[in-house]
């Protein structure tokens, strides 16, 4: 019983936080890119841009999903 209402705590904690935004995980995620890549990385308004040592070239966009 005490297992299901931690669950049911924090469930109500996330819900209270304040909103994510696009930049908000964005940034969340550039360092744990920059741990797995070697390379430049950029962040944009919506994206990470990520230009690997090989000259493969990606963009990793975050948008909010209606």
């Amino acid at each position: 019983m005490k297992s299901r209402h931690k669950k049911n705590a924090a469930e109500i904690a996330a819900q209270n936080e304040t909103p994510v935004t696009p930049v908000d995980l964005l940034q969340e995620i550039e360092p744990l890119l920059r741990e797995l890549f070697i390379g430049k990385f950029f962040l944009t308004e919506n994206a990470i841009i990520i230009r690997l040592k090989n000259g493969q070239n990606f963009s990793l966009i975050v948008k909010k999903a209606i």
